[in-house]
């Protein structure tokens, strides 16, 4: 959270959140961790040249929890 408010550098934004939403995956936390996938996906919406893995792990995490509600954001996400 440190690196959001004190260092936001656009390169670096989207691998900070896919990060921070592994570890959140990690800790059980799994509502705040779709919200960071989220910001995740948005900052790389907003700064083209910046891709990670997010789009993958968000997918997977819906598909492995049998988040069925999110599977029609995974859709759109996949075809994106």
């Amino acid at each position: 959270d440190r690196l959001f408010a004190e260092y936001p550098d656009q390169l670096q934004l989207a691998a900070a959140y896919s990060q921070k939403a592994n570890s959140l995956v990690s800790m059980g936390r799994i509502e705040a961790a779709i919200e960071e996938y989220r910001s995740a996906l948005q900052s790389e919406r907003e700064f083209r040249g910046v891709r990670t893995n997010a789009w993958l792990d968000f997918g997977y995490l819906v598909v492995e929890r049998g988040l069925t509600d999110l599977y029609g954001e995974v859709s759109r996400l996949l075809i994106e």
